[in-house]
């Protein structure tokens, strides 16, 4: 028998929970996913792993939710592909976060399972838990989504609900280049050929965060 035929998920997710667990993230079995929780949103590292006749492939992203910013944006994005209740408010993985496109974590024996559990545990032990918490304050993730807005490739999910989420995030954040950020996230909707109705969703969230004096 081969590791693909043997290989029992909540096994491999065991591995690592005494690791996350130790940095207060909590295993959630039915989401694939380990949630570290607070009063603001949470945390979160999701990992699927994809059984092949000849290996497994382990996908591992990461993110956070900020309750503030998607109960902000809930009225204008509804039915907009990509958005749920419960959601990230932002989500990376390995490959966008360390620039290298062709990277791939896979096990095809024991050993190498060993490795894939070694690389996660350590990828977060030096710094992938430090970088998670930056994502869970305003100032820090102001700073990540709007200091290059130009460079979207670095987040997953729909860009138009990016647009959405950057916008919300540097008025919150009182951003000093606000008016310029306004402008590009429009003009980026039209680019990506968004329908009319979410360009309007849009502008009626700025509306509401000028009414708010949020911005």
């Amino acid at each position: 028998m081969g590791l693909t035929s043997d290989f029992k998920k909540i096994r491999f997710f065991e591995t690592l929970q005494p690791l996350l667990e130790g940095y207060g993230y909590e295993f959630i079995p039915m989401l694939n996913q380990f949630r570290k929780t607070s009063r603001a949103g949470y945390c979160n590292v999701i990992i699927y792993p994809t059984i092949y006749s000849e290996h497994i492939y382990f996908d591992v992203s990461f993110g956070s939710r900020i309750n503030i910013v998607e109960k902000t944006l809930l009225p204008y994005v509804n039915g907009v592909k990509g958005f749920s209740d419960d959601g990230n408010t932002v989500l990376t993985n390995l490959r966008n976060f360390l620039d290298q496109p062709e990277f791939a974590l896979t096990a095809d024996g024991e050993n190498q399972l060993k490795e894939v559990i070694r690389f996660v545990s350590d990828f977060f032990e030096n710094g992938g838990f430090e970088y998670l918490e930056s994502l869970t304050d305003i100032n820090q993730l102001d700073r990540h989504l709007n200091a290059d807005p130009g460079n979207q490739k670095f987040f997953l999910g729909n860009p138009s609900l990016y647009c959405f989420r950057a916008i919300t995030v540097a008025t919150l954040n009182t951003n000093p280049n606000w008016n310029d950020l306004y402008n590009f996230y429009g003009h980026r909707l039209e680019t990506l050929g968004t329908p009319k109705l979410i360009q309007e969703n849009f502008n009626r969230l700025v509306f509401f965060l000028s009414d708010m004096g949020l911005n």
